[in-house]
């Protein structure tokens, strides 16, 4: 599954990985020692001669529910259309619980939205009769 990822968030991150320093949060994303942080590389895009946006590393927590469950729904279906989506979500959280902008809202928007339907649809889908 972090390879899936990796391969749908590869433009936004350089890496996707597993830890353990998380307790409650399902993911964050972290810089390398030699690398800027987020801030200093918001600033450095805003100037004058930016370079390229600065990669970072994924991490998530495997103990989160949203994590155990993403893993598996990869299990059960590692072709489903949804988990490109969820990558998208997940990278997604990790950018706003940092305060950092989307790199494209709206995308982040269709797939929030599609993933909110489809959890919604499920919960409330009848229940087979007895």
């Amino acid at each position: 599954m972090v390879d899936l990822l990796q391969k749908h968030l590869d433009q936004h991150v350089k890496q996707v990985r597993l830890t353990t320093r998380l307790t409650s949060s399902p993911i964050c994303l972290v810089v390398e020692d030699h690398d800027y942080s987020p801030m200093l590389d918001r600033l450095l895009q805003k100037g004058k001669g930016a370079g390229p946006k600065q990669r970072r590393i994924l991490e998530l927590n495997p103990r989160h529910p949203l994590i155990g469950t993403l893993l598996d729904h990869y299990r059960e279906n590692p072709q489903d259309p949804i988990l490109e989506d969820s990558a998208t979500f997940v990278h997604g959280l990790a950018l706003l619980a940092e305060g950092s902008e989307l790199p494209d809202l709206a995308r982040f928007n269709r797939v929030a939205s599609g993933i909110l339907n489809r959890a919604l649809h499920n919960d409330l889908a009848p229940a087979a009769a007895v």
